[in-house]
């Protein structure tokens, strides 16, 4: 059903603010409540740990820092019981006084299984994954501690349901749930609260963002749209990075590594505090490599020489950040931080490939952290140095330009800010669990002409506010019921409301059934929009990039509406839980149905032969002389379902065996007449290549880990990773079983991607002095990898690290 835009905005704000006004009741007072730590043996915090108090209702589970607080235990004498997976239960008597705190802390012995973390992304507050009513992949630190790597996003290829691809040594893509393209949009990047999008181009920041692989607490991928909580980019979820407390994390940590690609790796930790309520920490990195080579001809000057790509494969990044944490009253906390990157990379787009030099990205941001509101404001921007598109330059260089003119004459300008400001509050109230929040961003990206139409005199400036909330409540025992919506204002479309509802069904022992329905949307981004890059000739035509924010009109009158916003409709059944006290299970089958799907860029108009008609307007405006246009475009529908299936078993205290599968498929495109784009009332070859899936059907990766097998903090892991062979075509790359050959050699269809299992060894050693040294290899028998188009073979990666971990300051 549609809605207009004033029932939208109406039914929207009507129910936003009668949460809002809910939530402003004040919760029961209490007689009286135990709080305290639940830790493992050598002291580390355990995340997720059940702590119940014995023939009640009444319990908690341990947050990131072990921390719980069970409120209302009425007073006398108790028995507290903890329990967590891969720990044996324990449990201890306590006397609660009325309006008083009791303390009870707990030390847990290790007996095995993993696999029930603490989580924040599916609901916006603590809970254990097997409750949450999304589909959640989870890297914890732990699983970070015992690898060597240059970014992340490495962490996350034994993910359930998660697509990594690599694009050369640092270059590590990541999305979910199909329509991946080589400039993607449809994963949204987040870290401790922070929009990690770029300011100006709208994709996720990736390995120019601030963050330091030794402060990363977990990495939680939210499958599936998010909308209903984190608005429009989370399309096809989010990737959510969240960094450590240094309350919880007082050290120095000292890294030196390095490995072949001429790799080199050194990153520096200092956290502490300052008097009872102050705390910090610092992080600096420092990362160098050597990329893997493709270096394609790009043409011919006039005196017959062949001019190449020549990209520089010699990859470097600085990543600097720090905070500060002041704690106001009991669990009020003031934050302050701020993070810096200068990066030098290589990045694949849907043109070819741009050369990114002394690209520099920027926050500061101010979080004001509370059990029952949260409130932060936050800059971004980032400067794009001497970043160029290779191609262009190749172009120039065979016009007879010298290639440092030719970069300095088409290098990006990227000037971009986003402001972001966000309020969110919690409170119970008669057993609703109660969430809302408003949020506001204002993005200004700059590129004074050189990638989007920001020529002299015109600004390009967009405003998005939002308003989310959430009710959940426990049914009895077993069931919870989550309802959550989200109304969108944004300057250039309609409003939109985002719902979702999930149920859960929690078993008597750990594991829950969920099953959810989520709408959300994706608004154009800003290079979808604005858009604007000349991009050679063809047959003596001009040839453009263009954002289709206005609409474009062929010289045989045929137009191509302006882009509007695509919407996703997912249906979801799961399950996540322990089965007997060693197999731990994540199952879920889903449903999504695309409507309005925003392409990639695809070519509209040609001089040649059947077509022979070119763009001459851009909205109400003529081009300066017709030509050919690369844009986007908005149409079609299409449906999927998909099947992700994970298991881990702990044979025994010391070995653990996992594997991972995902099965996905769209419905035939060709098939269904809404993917008919001009009127012809068939589904022709252009139109079937712009909603290209781009994903392959069947993927899975199985391996086995040894921990303490040899002695004492040893760890060892094995595993194997198989893609399925999957066409792949974006923009001007292609990729396919049916090799068509396509424009210029280094956009030659080379066959399909995928294809290939791949095979990866962890060996780690942690010793009592607190040094820990790790080697990581992927792809251990060299084999050669196409996993992104417009990117060189992937070879074997070896990396190896030396930590020390000690206390530079008191």
């Amino acid at each position: 059903m549609r809605y207009s835009e004033h029932q939208v905005r109406s039914r929207g704000l009507l129910w936003c603010m009668a949460l809002m006004l809910l939530m402003s009741v004040v919760a029961m007072a209490q007689t009286g409540s135990i709080s305290g730590t639940v830790r493992a043996k050598d002291g580390s915090a355990l995340s997720g740990a059940n702590v119940a108090v014995v023939g009640t209702t009444l319990g908690a589970a341990s947050d990131a820092n072990g921390s719980y607080t069970i409120a209302n235990v009425p007073a006398g004498a108790h028995r507290v019981r903890v329990s967590f997976i891969g720990y044996e239960e324990t449990s201890q008597s306590v006397k609660v006084v009325d309006g008083q705190t009791t303390a009870a802390n707990f030390s847990m012995s290790e007996t095995g299984v993993v696999g029930d973390p603490v989580v924040v992304s599916a609901s916006r507050r603590v809970e254990k994954l097997t409750d949450a009513p999304a589909s959640i992949a989870v890297v914890t630190s732990s699983d970070l501690a015992k690898s060597s790597g240059l970014t992340y996003g490495e962490g996350l290829q034994k993910a359930r349901g998660v697509d990594v691809y690599r694009t050369g040594v640092d270059g590590v893509g990541i999305n979910a749930r199909g329509f991946m393209t080589a400039y993607s949009y449809r994963m949204q990047l987040m870290a401790d609260g922070k929009n990690g999008m770029l300011p100006g181009a709208g994709l996720a920041a990736g390995n120019l963002l601030p963050v330091a692989r030794d402060d990363i607490e977990r990495l939680e991928t939210v499958l599936g749209p998010s909308s209903a909580l984190y608005g429009p980019n989370a399309h096809n979820g989010l990737v959510n990075i969240i960094t450590k407390d240094p309350r919880d994390s007082r050290g120095t940590t000292l890294t030196l590594g390095g490995g072949n690609q001429d790799t080199r790796i050194a990153r520096l930790r200092q956290a502490g505090t300052a008097g009872a309520r102050v705390a910090y920490k610092i992080n600096a990195e420092y990362t160098k490599a050597t990329d893997f080579i493709k270096n394609d001809p790009v043409g011919r000057t006039a005196s017959g020489t062949t001019v190449y790509e020549d990209p520089d494969p010699n990859l470097e990044s600085l990543r600097l950040d720090g905070a500060a944490y002041l704690n106001l009253v009991r669990d009020t906390d003031l934050i302050f931080s701020t993070g810096y990157s200068n990066t030098n990379s290589i990045g694949t787009t849907n043109v070819g490939r741009n050369q990114i030099v002394d690209w520099v990205y920027q926050y500061y941001q101010a979080r004001l952290n509370s059990r029952h509101f949260f409130v932060q404001g936050y800059i971004t921007q980032n400067d794009a140095g001497r970043t160029y598109a290779i191609d262009n330059v190749a172009a120039l260089v065979i016009a007879g330009v010298p290639k440092e003119q030719a970069i300095d004459r088409i290098k990006f300008i990227d000037d971009s800010k986003r402001y972001n400001f966000e309020v969110q509050g919690n409170v119970e109230v008669q057993g609703f669990r109660l969430i809302g929040g408003f949020n506001f961003e204002d993005s200004r990206p700059v590129s004074k002409g050189s990638y989007l139409v920001d020529t002299t005199g015109f600004k390009i400036k967009i405003k998005q506010t939002g308003f989310y909330g959430q009710a959940e409540r426990d049914l009895g025992k077993h069931f919870k019921v989550v309802v959550a919506g989200r109304y969108d204002r944004h300057d250039n479309y309609d409003s939109q409301f985002s719902p979702r509802v999930g149920l859960v069904y929690k078993l008597t022992g750990q594991g829950a059934f969920r099953f959810t329905y989520n709408k959300a949307f994706q608004a154009p981004a800003i290079l979808q929009q604005y858009l604007y890059l000349p991009f050679g000739a063809a047959a003596g035509v001009p040839i453009f990039l263009r954002g289709n924010g206005r609409g474009l009109t062929l010289a045989n009158g045929r137009q191509i509406i302006p882009l509007d916003v695509e919407t996703n409709e997912t249906f979801e059944l799961g399950y996540k839980g322990l089965i007997g006290s060693k197999l731990f299970v994540d199952v879920n089958a889903y449903q999504s149905k695309y409507d309005n799907f925003i392409s990639p860029l695809t070519t509209v108009g040609s001089p040649f032969p059947p077509i022979s008609s070119t763009v001459v307007m851009m909205g109400d405006g003529r081009v300066t002389k017709p030509e050919i246009t690369l844009t986007y475009l908005n149409f079609g529908q299409v449906q999927i379902r998909g099947f992700d299936l994970g298991l881990s078993y702990q044979v025994s205290r010391h070995v653990g065996v996992w594997t991972n599968f995902s099965r996905i498929a769209p419905e035939d495109i060709a098939d269904n007449l809404e993917n008919d784009l001009n009127g012809d009332k068939i589904v022709n070859v252009t139109e079937y290549e712009a909603l290209s899936f781009n994903t392959p059907k069947k993927k899975y990766n199985v391996g086995i880990a040894l921990s303490n097998i040899f002695t004492k903090g040893t760890y060892a892991s094995f595993s194997m990773r198989h893609v399925d062979k999957y066409d792949f075509i974006s923009g001007r790359h292609r990729a396919t079983q049916a090799k068509r050959v396509f424009n210029a050699f280094q956009y030659m269809d080379r066959g399909p991607l995928g294809g290939f299992e791949t095979f990866d060894l962890n060996l780690s050693y942690a010793m009592q002095s607190g040094v820990t040294i790790n080697v990581s290899a992927s792809n251990i028998f060299n084999a050669p990898l196409r996993e992104m188009v417009g990117s060189p073979e992937i070879r074997r990666i070896v990396v190896g690290e030396v930590k020390y971990n000690f206390n530079l300051l008191p």
